[in-house]
């Protein structure tokens, strides 16, 4: 079946948009998954469920993880013990500090297409945090570069500190590389966490180590939770 990838419509909140390599797909139980692509690269949005990014593929060969049984997952807030851990996921943090917010992280965002390859996903406002999310979304047309933007926005009246806090579960058996940028708070530029305590000098590990300016992960960690400084 042949399918072309030029001009794509797609319609959200009722809007009709026509930008090359945006598409509306049905994707992991979503409808209204969003699809932007080039000609070596095919990224899946879901703003359904946290705005997330539910694939990233590279010459056909995806690297996110999914889990089969959270498929066309809808967050309900009277259903307190259930988690979506499929996909990239981009939070404030720490939970210690910023309080939880599953509206945001598994919530439905607001999606606006502003360009070629180009959209605009808003999350809800949420008092408890203060915060309302933005994330923007660039896939580059003429190389396997996604360009991701994550705003904080401090609707509330009140100052508010908040990290960025992103978690991505990928599949296992590939490299990872993390540029080191200044300033370095962590002595090693990564830590730990294991059993809820933050490792500040993890031990050697071999499969962790750096290279000039980037953090190599090349293997099994010692500890499955990394922290970068980055």
């Amino acid at each position: 079946m042949l399918r072309l990838f030029y001009c794509g419509f797609i319609f959200i909140s009722t809007m009709c948009f026509a930008q090359e390599g945006v598409l509306k797909v049905s994707f992991f139980g979503y409808d209204d998954a969003i699809e932007l692509r080039n000609d070596s690269c095919e990224v899946v949005l879901t703003p359904a469920v946290g705005g997330k990014i539910m694939k990233f593929a590279l010459n056909g060969k995806d690297v996110i993880m999914r889990v089969e049984s959270e498929q066309g997952y809808h967050y309900d807030p009277k259903v307190k013990d259930r988690f979506m851990n499929s996909g990239g996921r981009f939070d404030v943090g720490p939970v210690d500090i910023v309080p939880r917010s599953p509206v945001q992280t598994r919530g439905a965002w607001k999606a606006n297409v502003l360009g070629d390859r180009h959209v605009l996903m808003e999350s809800a406002y949420d008092p408890n945090n203060g915060l309302q999310l933005e994330r923007e979304v660039v896939l580059v047309s003429d190389a396997p570069k996604l360009v991701l933007t994550h705003r904080m926005i401090n609707r509330s009246d009140r100052v508010v500190r908040a990290n960025h806090w992103s978690r991505v579960l990928a599949k296992g058996n590939g490299i990872g590389i993390v540029p080191v940028t200044p300033p370095v708070f962590l002595p090693e530029s990564y830590g730990f966490v294991h059993e809820g305590a933050l490792l500040m000098r993890p031990p050697k590990d071999g499969a962790v180590y750096r290279k000039d300016d980037y953090l190599v992960i090349a293997g099994q960690p010692a500890y499955k939770k990394l922290l970068f400084d980055t």
